[in-house]
């Protein structure tokens, strides 16, 4: 059975963090490591419970304040796991999950991730029905989230999470670069993640600020620049059509701020791949 580390970042979550513990000690794969990185908690009752905590195999790290991608960066260096499997600290997964997962990643050497359908809960009951993958799609919209397991060697090769993406959508933009090698992924077609919806979240503050909102575009289209601009033909020809307001407002501003880039680095880039690009809509909503 090989070891999987359970990587949580920690800041200021209160009771959450003991529930998202217990969802992870009650899996029914037993090879498994916690770690938690606490970034920088200033609230007593976290700090009181993470170090009173005792787990078996659990490794604790409390650092300063850097954000949820240094923490996550932080405890797959640490890690000693085959796999990574990364949680928020209020999230819950099924006590199945880690040991489909592992059960997939053994028996394919050619998949590099497994995620599965999800359940919201919280402020919001509703399934997370996940659709089908495609490069491209990603490129345009976030559809995978971060409670998926990947190979720590395969992690390795990255740069990790991208630490200017201090405002959320740090997943969609690791994902973009993760699976940018025209990887495999597996979807279990169950339900085996839950994702708390709270009042306010880092991903609903995110969306209350239009400021905040276009600087994390940016920085996804910053951030991987090279693989946008390589794929200038297959976004052009992505066209979707959904009665999904929020999703739409995302993929405006994708294209507000490809077009951001176009007229801020069109004189030192590729102009013909811009031009492939801009010569129809990027997205037809």
């Amino acid at each position: 059975m090989p070891l999987v580390s359970v990587i949580i970042p920690c800041y200021n979550s209160n009771k959450n963090l003991l529930n998202t513990i217990n969802s992870i000690k009650t899996q029914e794969y037993k090879n498994i490591e916690i770690i938690i990185v606490n970034d920088g908690s200033n609230n007593l009752e976290t700090i009181n419970t993470i170090n009173n905590l005792k787990i078996d195999r659990l490794q604790l790290y409390n650092i300063n304040n850097h954000g949820v991608s240094y923490a996550r960066n932080f405890g797959a260096q640490m890690a000693t796991g085959k796999y990574l499997f990364f949680i928020d600290d209020d999230d819950l997964i099924d006590t199945c999950y880690i040991n489909k997962a592992v059960e997939i990643l053994e028996k394919y050497e050619q998949v590099a991730l497994v995620y599965c359908f999800a359940r919201r809960f919280g402020k919001d009951q509703k399934i997370w029905w996940i659709e089908n993958f495609s490069y491209k799609k990603l490129l345009c919209k976030n559809c995978l989230f971060i409670s998926s397991m990947v190979r720590k060697s395969d992690f390795s090769l990255t740069s990790g999470f991208n630490e200017n993406m201090n405002f959320g959508l740090e997943d969609w933009d690791f994902w973009i670069r993760f699976l940018s090698e025209k990887k495999y992924i597996y979807r279990i077609n169950e339900i085996l993640f839950f994702y708390r919806i709270n009042e306010i979240s880092r991903t609903t503050s995110l969306v209350d600020t239009k400021e905040k909102i276009y600087r994390m575009y940016l920085n996804v289209l910053n951030n991987n620049f090279s693989i946008y601009l390589n794929n200038t033909k297959a976004l052009r020809k992505y066209k979707i059509a959904e009665n999904n307001n929020i999703f739409q407002e995302s993929i405006n501003k994708v294209r507000y701020l490809l077009y951001v880039i176009k007229v801020t680095f069109y004189s030192v880039i590729n102009k013909k791949g811009f031009k492939k690009l801009f010569k129809g809509k990027l997205i037809k909503i």
